[in-house]
């Protein structure tokens, strides 16, 4: 075999694969949806949050109610609940300030 026959090795580092900077990425908003009410259920894996735009539509007697699912994993559900705490807090504290002076 010459040198020019070997193999090449390709080396990386799995846990550098999801990393990038901010200036990376462009979102993609799939669609915007507004919604009045949720349901939630979870898996030994996963988390689920339905959310829905009641009262929905009539249509031949039947109603039909637009969803949305995200599924997450437990962690990252975690996370989302602490962002929503965390937001409904400075809220709630808003108005209290807004309150007090008036």
């Amino acid at each position: 075999m010459t040198k020019k026959e070997r193999k090449t090795t390709l080396e990386f580092s799995s846990e550098n694969i999801y990393k990038a900077e901010s200036k990376d990425f462009h979102i993609e908003y799939n669609s915007n949806n507004y919604s009045n009410a949720t349901s939630t259920m979870k898996t030994n894996d996963e988390y689920i949050i339905d959310f829905f735009t009641l009262p929905g539509t009539i249509a031949d007697g039947v109603r039909t109610i637009p969803a949305n699912r995200i599924m997450m994993n437990h962690k990252n559900a975690k996370k989302l609940a602490e962002q929503i705490l965390n937001s409904l807090k400075d809220i709630s504290e808003q108005e209290e300030e807004s309150e007090d002076s008036e």
